[in-house]
């Protein structure tokens, strides 16, 4: 089947799906108290049976569909306040871009090419690059944010963590949700509308399953736009979904899930700076939600992917042997406006076309294709259980990317292909060596290779058909560089457990794990080659605690030692002619941190839920120029690490009240901090974060399949900026480029439950 021919029968599975149904039970909502407090289990071990979150030893925050729908749940950033030493959230300048930091290594870029710290893995399948990870979610079953390198389950690119996201599976009963949500930041700009149904149940036999759902989103612009006094932000997003699950026989399931989405809308809210905290007299100061471009810029992605889970449960071992299929196709287009001001200086090719140049030009296109396949077998054998499997993973990227310069005066094209490919051999035992202690082993041998044709932005593009514009897409593109390069190592972990009590377990290890070695494909150094970087490795020595000492009292800690080797970082220097990103290994670190999060029920109606997260970051040796002064000194030694707040603490309240013939309500108020943090030098920076968001569900006696809450998010108001980027100085001033996220927002949902 052709991706056409498959895009237009999800649409209209997607679209059937508003079909009259019978009414049949589902559990109706449920306080919020009872929901936050609940057990929850997690697939993170792949063993053959889910785990409970606190007899797992590992840092792991997790959040079952009861919890998500207590949170009101709109993406991966509204948790991530929750979750100490940890950020989720887009990195500003494209939509649906990931910028993950989990213990301070994390990835703050958009370059494919350049893979990432924190790895997103979405029903087991993992995604090859940081684009597309931060969409709108909904039908969401569980979210589990597993904190420090997960190099043996989970492969290379995870050495500060992993996130998983798993999917609702066809229900064994027919049932139905149907929700719709407005919000408004109260200012005089647009309004934001999101309509989303799911319908699961049995096709005509038990052995028989399916899911169609649907979710549509339409932003008006929350922000004003000081070039044209209109709104600014604009954007909008459909998802379809389709599950289909087969039970032929008891010991036997398979799994196909399908799901096409599309975005577009406006290009990205930023301010220009001076050094991060002043004012160019062209935009405003870092206190206020500003927009002030003459350039909108546009954005779009679509993506088609399939996931395909076979479950095969064998008397070997009275184990399961599981295989995930995952394809998965994503294009992405953008434009923006860098220089984010109401002058002509330093654009990608969109609205504002110099003179000559061609209307279809665009700026910025990114377009993956990956297929990946992960066999493994889980089962215990007497006191051993045992997890071991065979991965493969190949993606192609293509990039484009195009920079008009003072209105037109000077013109930059490049970007790439590349190439990549992943072979892995993994096992982990976990031995019960007496009742209390368990003896945890692991280890997993990964093989990759790229091969990359680039097409540097600071060469020249003789027989362009716009002159200094091309498109590596097309073909038009002529490539000065041509390379392949391969990796091979071995990851390894061990560590014991020890359950004093049915409620108490203390666990310590020792783990490795390594951050791919690559190339860059926006390669606009003169000076430098676009690779290959080296691959970043990292040790980790952590201990932790895990208890429940009353049945109202939940307390986790960790502690954890890291050393990083070859950091691998995108240092951005400043040109006449904007910003020039050079991949290179900088330095070598050390990371020591502390987490600690729980949970009290105060009350039979009242829960009290918290995080704090301390990180000591610095570097041991710097290998690199990143003040650009043009030496390696002290000077670079003393400064931060990147993306490494050094604090981060969060508190929640949630609260029901029984109002009787009233029915109940269900309150929750969140509070969360994050600590400032540094770019890749002091010039830029991500000021300090507090956010404070509400949740009022109401649930009718008499109707007790429906749920209507008003909701807050950042209702301080708070200038949240997402990503700081230095620009160079003849463009406009001393200046970084710094997106910023949204403002207050106070919305009401209903959702209606069959």
């Amino acid at each position: 089947m052709t991706r056409e021919k498959l895009k237009a029968a999800l649409v209209a599975a997607a679209a059937s799906s508003i079909l009259p149904l019978t009414a049949y039970a589902q559990d109706t909502a449920r306080p919020a108290v009872s929901s936050v407090l609940d057990e929850i289990v997690i697939t993170a071990t792949k063993k053959r049976d889910v785990e409970n979150v606190q007899n797992v030893a590992i840092a792991v925050t997790a959040f079952g569909q009861n919890q998500l729908d207590a949170l009101n749940f709109k993406d991966l950033s509204s948790i991530s306040g929750l979750i100490p030493n940890t950020t989720l959230r887009e990195i500003g300048t494209f939509k649906g871009v990931s910028a993950f930091n989990i213990r301070g290594m994390g990835t703050l870029n958009s370059i494919p090419s350049i893979d990432p710290s924190i790895g997103a893995f979405v029903d087991g399948v993992y995604y090859g690059i940081n684009a597309g990870v931060m969409f709108d979610n909904f039908d969401i079953e569980s979210i589990e944010v597993l904190r420090g390198p997960q190099g043996i389950l989970f492969g290379r690119n995870v050495i500060g963590g992993a996130v998983l996201v798993n999917t609702t599976r066809p229900t064994e009963e027919l049932t139905a949700t149907f929700s719709g949500a407005v919000n408004s930041g109260f200012r005089g700009t647009g309004e934001d509308y999101t309509l989303s149904g799911i319908v699961s149940g049995p096709l005509g036999t038990d052995k028989l399953k399916g899911k169609l759902a649907a979710y549509y989103n339409k932003d008006e612009g929350w922000f004003k736009n000081a070039f044209n006094g209109e709104d600014y932000g604009e954007s909008e997003t459909k998802l379809f979904r389709a599950a289909l699950q087969w039970d032929p026989i008891e010991e036997l399931d398979f799994l196909v899930r399908f799901e096409y989405g599309d975005q577009e809308g406006e290009g990205t809210a930023a301010h220009s700076h001076v050094n991060a905290a002043g004012d160019l007299g062209l935009n405003a100061d870092r206190d206020r939600h500003f927009v002030n471009v003459n350039n909108l810029g546009e954005q779009s992605s679509e993506w088609l992917q399939v996931i395909a889970e076979t479950n095969w449960r064998v008397g070997f071992g009275d184990g399961v042997i599981t295989n995930i299929f995952g394809w998965r196709d994503y294009e992405q287009r953008a434009c923006l406006d860098i220089d984010a001001t109401p002058a002509t200086i330093f654009n990608s090719v969109c609205l504002e076309f110099p003179t000559g140049s061609d209307p279809q030009t665009t700026g910025d296109t990114n377009d993956q294709d990956q297929i990946s396949n992960e066999l493994r077998y889980a089962g215990g054998f007497g006191p051993v259980e045992v997890t071991a499997g065979l991965y493969y993973f190949t993606q192609d990227i293509i990039y484009n990317e195009n920079r008009s310069i003072f209105g037109g005066a000077v013109r930059q094209s490049g970007g790439g292909i590349q190439d990549h490919k992943v072979f892995g051999v993994f096992a982990n035992s976990d031995w019960t060596a007496t009742d209390k202690l368990t003896v945890n082993a692991g280890i997993r041998y990964t093989r990759e290779k790229k091969e990359v044709q680039v097409a540097s932005l600071t060469a020249p593009k003789p027989g362009a058909t716009i002159p200094g514009f091309c498109r590596v897409n097309e073909g038009t593109c002529p490539f000065d560089f041509e390379d392949s390069d391969s990796w091979s190592n071995i990851d390894y972990k061990a560590g014991l457990q020890y359950q004093w009590f049915d409620n108490l377990l203390t666990y310590g290890h020792w783990s490795t794990g390594f951050r791919s070695g690559g190339y860059n494909l926006r390669n606009s150094a003169v000076v430098d080659l676009p690779g290959p970087s080296d691959e970043e490795s990292i040790q980790n020595f952590e201990l932790g605690i895990k208890s429940d000492p009353t049945d109202r009292i939940r307390l986790n800690i960790a502690a954890f030692l890291m050393k990083a080797k070859d950091l691998q970082r995108a240092v951005i220097s400043t040109t006449p002619l904007g910003p020039s990103q050079r991949i290179a290994n900088t330095a070598d670190a050390t990371v020591k941190g502390l987490e600690i999060d729980g949970q009290i029920q105060l009350a039979d109606n009242l829960a009290f839920i918290g995080s704090v997260g301390f990180l000591d970051a610095e570097y041991d040796e710097v290998k690199f120029d990143l003040t650009g002064d043009g030496l390696v000194d002290q000077a670079d030694l003393d400064l931060p690490l990147p993306n490494a707040p050094d604090f981060t603490s969060s508190a929640s309240l949630i609260h029901d009240l029984d109002l009787g013939a009233g029915g109940t309500v269900s309150t929750r108020i969140t509070y969360s901090h994050r600590a400032i943090t540094f770019g890749t030098n002091t010039d830029a920076i991500i000021p300090t974060q507090d956010v404070l968001d509400f949740n009022v569900a109401w649930v009718p006696l008499d109707l007790e399949n429906w749920q209507v809450s008003l909701f807050g998010r950042n209702v301080t108001n708070d200038v949240l900026f997402t990503s700081d980027t230095q620009l160079g100085g003849s463009l406009a001033g001393t200046s970084t480029y710094s997106t910023m996220s949204k403002g207050r927002q106070i919305g009401l949902e209903a959702t209606f439950r069959y």
